[in-house]
């Protein structure tokens, strides 16, 4: 019987870098405990908490919501949600995209969750085949398979932002992923220049996953990733977590009162995708072990 970590999928026979420790605990969930133990945020080096209730008081209302938080049912975007609207009391719409991954448990928080802290929730989903293709590709191409989750969630909230008219966007990126990301601001209030970055950002990956079909990445580019014209306002891109500072087990404490529950069929390393894990062992096979 090949040995098989005691907390994820992964097994030895095919992650040959996989080192079990003396409880059978591998080498990738140790490293995620570690990250979770530890503080992931510096407060104040992007901004202060001041600086977001500031943005808002300034005018930065909408008509019916005055904000807009990507919720995929983790931990992080339960925290996100609960401090917005008990902190700084915005009228805060959830915005969650069926990605075809997540987990039985994890649908239970994004489910309840928004509802028992009094928070409204909409679920949007991508074209099966199309969203299929593009894992497809992603996995065979780079292993960056998270990416295509990340296309799909700006696309919508950004969409929906503009539809309903919510001045903002918050989104739970922490410490590692804000760098990764290259944000080095707390609030980001041109969103035009947001989007031109995501726009270049993501058409590079499509235009190299779709060489031998350019029409495609074109249409993905247009339908998803429009550049709206010049004189409309965009929403601005808001990073709660940069302005407040951050730790894992506070969070993960705060939101377990409020009745979130982790979940146990995700694999130990995400708290709501059941391929997150897959995608830090392709990395690591890519990219080495530092990835």
């Amino acid at each position: 019987m090949k040995p098989i970590c005691t907390r994820c999928i992964l097994d030895t026979q095919n992650t040959p870098d996989l080192i079990l420790d003396p409880r059978g605990v591998c080498n990738v969930c140790r490293e995620e405990d570690q990250t979770r133990d530890g503080l992931s945020v510096l407060p104040n080096s992007f901004g202060t908490p001041q600086a977001l209730r500031s943005f808002f008081d300034s005018g930065r209302r909408g008509q019916d919501y005055d904000c807009l938080v990507a919720f995929s049912g983790g931990k992080d975007g339960a925290f996100l949600l609960h401090l917005l609207k008990e902190k700084y009391g915005l009228r805060t719409l959830a915005l969650t995209y069926d990605t075809g991954f997540l987990s039985e448990e994890t649908w239970r928080n994004i489910r309840q969750f928004p509802a028992a802290i009094g928070v409204d929730h909409l679920i949007v989903r991508a074209d099966g085949l199309l969203a299929r293709d593009l894992f497809g590709r992603l996995l065979q191409t780079t292993g960056e398979i998270c990416i295509a989750c990340e296309m799909w969630l700006y696309a919508f909230c950004l969409k929906t932002a503009l539809e309903k008219n919510i001045p903002a966007i918050a989104w739970g990126i922490t410490g590692k992923q804000l760098v990764q990301k290259y944000v080095f601001q707390g609030i980001v209030p041109d969103g035009t220049r947001a989007l031109r970055s995501f726009h270049e950002h993501y058409g590079r990956i499509l235009r190299q996953i779709y060489r031998d079909r350019t029409a495609t990445a074109e249409m993905l580019m247009a339908r998803y990733f429009p550049i709206p014209e010049p004189t409309r306002s965009l929403p601005a891109a808001v990073y709660p977590f940069a302005l407040e500072g951050y730790h894992v087990r506070e969070v993960e404490d705060i939101v377990t009162q409020k009745g979130w529950v982790r979940p146990q069929d995700t694999g130990g390393i995400s708290s709501n995708c059941r391929i997150n894990i897959l995608h830090i062992d392709l990395q690591k096979k890519i990219y080495g072990p530092e990835a």
